[in-house]
């Protein structure tokens, strides 16, 4: 990239073009280009395409003035799809715009994935025994635990749209204390990762044994969970957030619950066609 088409590319990014998936702060973008994680591409002056390469597939970003603009990018699509899967996320709240982007990315090629709704709650953190009983059947992570944690979720979930992470990710979240396992006979049954970001907690994932789905040990599980949240927050109250793919048994379990989204998705495309 030329340092001319760069300094483009800054100047584009920097106005906060209207149609953008990527919701990244200006100076996290720069880093991106600057180290060179991500590539970027300008077309017709005004739009700039990014590729991530995140865990063996690509994400695709846009920064556009006008939905139909992303077709700017098929050339660059076919390209990548040659290498390995490329996918788009789309986060609105209450499907706004949704419809008008499906109707600029179907046509080039893009086809649905998934769609996770939002959950939020208060967590009201008191003080809590560390010495309770649910808890002394748990452990924190600790470094030696990323691989088979790593291992289990490549084998449990879908790396595109789970958004597995990678190791160093994994290994800082361990580093904050922030990973709650269980282990049975030396083997890990059970895993919950926290994160702490900006004064809320998000869940990155939950995992529980196929063997070990059983009504009490669920109740020992979310009993336990619910302790660690109130452990690992320093503040009084924080805003607990958690993704359901829509069309899990988890996302029907909440409706029977009468548990109600916030209203914010996340809508998943996968790019098809190289025609």
């Amino acid at each position: 990239m030329s340092e001319q088409n760069l300094e483009s590319i800054k100047k584009i990014l920097s106005s906060r073009p209207p149609k953008t998936n990527c919701f990244l702060f200006f100076n996290e973008i720069c880093v991106l280009m600057d180290t060179h994680k991500a590539d970027f591409y300008l077309k017709d002056e005004n739009s700039v395409f990014m590729f991530l390469n995140t865990n063996g597939f690509f994400k695709f970003y846009y920064f556009v003035n006008n939905f139909k603009d992303i077709a700017l990018a098929k050339p660059l699509l076919d390209e990548y799809y040659k290498k390995s899967d490329v996918s788009l996320e789309f986060i609105t709240k209450n499907d706004r715009f949704l419809e008008e982007l499906k109707e600029a990315i179907y046509p080039i090629g893009f086809k649905f994935y998934a769609e996770f709704a939002r959950f939020s709650d208060s967590k009201t953190c008191n003080i809590v025994d560390r010495n309770n009983t649910y808890l002394e059947f748990f452990q924190i992570a600790t470094p030696s635990d990323a691989d088979e944690i790593l291992t289990i979720m490549y084998r449990e979930f879908d790396k595109i749209k789970d958004d597995i992470m990678t190791k160093d990710e994994l290994l800082n979240l361990i580093k904050d204390q922030t990973v709650l396992i269980r282990k049975s006979h030396d083997k890990i049954i059970f895993i919950n990762i926290y994160q702490l970001m900006q004064n809320a907690l998000y869940s990155r994932m939950s995992w529980i044994d196929k063997n070990f789905r059983k009504p009490d040990f669920a109740v020992e599980i979310y009993s336990a969970a619910d302790m660690f949240v109130k452990i690992i927050t320093k503040n009084e109250t924080i805003r607990h957030y958690y993704w359901i793919n829509k069309m899990g048994k988890a996302f029907k379990i909440a409706q029977v619950r009468d548990i109600k989204p916030d209203g914010l998705t996340n809508n998943i495309f996968i790019y098809k066609s190289k025609k």
